[in-house]
């Protein structure tokens, strides 16, 4: 296997190969649907994921490579990998706003093609359904920047693979994972896990989706009310504990939002967001990624022990 130096000099090297980084999405497409057809933890639109392990677990990276290298480097994530027990879950968007969008989403890729029982690559916001756009959306003008014409058809390519994408993870009894949060419109309705997160069948219900991926927590309502996000919900802690007791886990962990020291808790500490990127538009002071050991009893009783956490100051040192 390679290390992970020469994984990131790969990824590095992408925005001067448009052919190989289309070849490289087909290759990760290939993977998903292969996944998504025989594999035994993959229930369409969701992975099912062991329980008493280890994850590292890291939120949005909207084009920061040198943030999500420090993250990569500091985990020792390729050892980690490597390990048995070791999980690495991306909560979702890799792309827009940051200045190294086609190195980011090169390094995941890479990932995911070196480690596909291992890495996990969830869906966000920003890989969206088309009928979900995001603002501002410019991840395709910076491949047509880099590739003129040809940038369009790898951002046909990447449209393909976010369609592919997971939407939800869930280690049984333990976490679920998504990028804005549960959705909200069936829990009255719903029995089970499955039912609950829309996987019975795929492509998952479009009002499921937009839930999935842009819901937000917040403490002043109990149950939900309208997003100022103009998509989703926010919901409240009624949610989650409803939520918890339908899929029997004991947290939610989510991206979707920045926080000044790169992760908040909310709902009496069961919902855990990671913002895992550094820089403009947002100016977080820190970046915040996990590293959760599940096999620790009681792991759940302060999810901030698990916070760690990255500063504008740090240097990568990549081996």
């Amino acid at each position: 296997m390679p290390t992970l130096s020469e994984i990131v000099r790969q990824a590095q090297s992408m925005r001067t190969q448009p052919k190989l980084l289309s070849e490289l999405v087909e290759e990760s497409i290939s993977i998903l649907r292969d996944e998504r057809s025989n594999s035994n933890n993959r229930v369409n639109g969701g992975v099912i994921l062991p329980s008493n392990t280890r994850f590292i677990v890291i939120g949005d990276i909207h084009g920061d490579f040198d943030t999500l290298v420090k993250i990569l480097s500091k985990t020792d994530a390729i050892r980690f990998l490597e390990d048995k027990r070791g999980y690495l879950v991306f909560l979702g968007d890799y792309v827009d706003r940051g200045r190294s969008q086609v190195e980011s989403v090169s390094l995941v890729l890479l990932l995911k093609k070196h480690y596909p029982d291992r890495v996990v690559v969830l869906r966000g916001n920003h890989e969206p359904p088309p009928e979900l756009p995001p603002y501002p959306h410019d991840f395709p003008y910076v491949l047509q920047a880099y590739y003129g014409s040809l940038g369009i058809e790898i951002y046909n390519r990447f449209k393909e693979w976010f369609n592919e994408l997971p939407y939800v993870a869930i280690a049984k009894n333990e976490i679920l994972f998504l990028h804005g949060g549960p959705p909200t419109r069936v829990l009255d309705e719903c029995n089970g896990l499955e039912d609950c997160l829309g996987l019975e069948s795929y492509p998952p219900s479009i009002s499921i989706l937009e839930e999935v991926l842009w819901n937000d927590p917040v403490e002043y309502i109990d149950y939900t009310a309208p997003s100022p996000r103009g998509a989703g919900v926010v919901f409240g802690p009624k949610v989650t504990r409803k939520v918890l007791g339908l899929l029997g886990v004991k947290a939610i962990v989510r991206g979707h939002e920045p926080a000044m020291e790169g992760y908040k808790l909310n709902h009496d500490g069961r919902v855990l967001t990671l913002f895992s990127r550094l820089g403009e538009p947002y100016f977080n002071e820190k970046a915040a990624y996990m590293v959760v050991d599940t096999r620790v009893p009681s792991w759940e009783v302060d999810l901030t022990e698990w916070i760690r956490k990255i500063s504008v100051d740090e240097e990568p040192e990549v081996s």
